[in-house]
C-alpha cells in the first residue's frame, strides 16, 4: 500500500518519503510504541512505517543515463 500513497503524491505534485518504523529503536523506546503515542493508535493497529507528504522544497533532477550502473541489478538472486 506504501507505494501506492507514493505514487498519488506524486502526481499530486506533493512530495513523500517512506520512514521505516518496524523494528526500529528511538531513545531506547520501541518506535512503534513512540509514533503509537504520537498519533494516539490503537494497540490492535501494527505500525510498520511513516509517509510524511508535502510540497518539497526544492526540485530535484532525474538521474541521468550516464549514472545508470547496469552492474547493480540482478535477476532471480540477490
Amino acid at each position: 500500500m506504501a507505494e501506492n500513497i507514493y505514487l498519488e503524491a506524486t502526481n499530486q505534485g506533493l512530495g513523500t518519503c517512506f520512514c521505516q518504523i518496524f523494528g526500529h529503536k528511538r531513545f531506547g523506546e520501541d518506535s512503534e510504541e513512540y509514533i503509537r503515542k504520537i498519533i494516539g493508535a490503537p494497540k490492535n493497529f501494527r505500525i510498520l512505517c511513516i509517509m510524511p507528504i508535502g510540497y518539497p522544497a526544492e526540485e530535484k533532477e532525474p538521474h541521468s543515463e550516464k549514472e545508470f550502473d547496469e552492474n547493480k541489478i540482478h535477476y532471480d538472486k540477490w
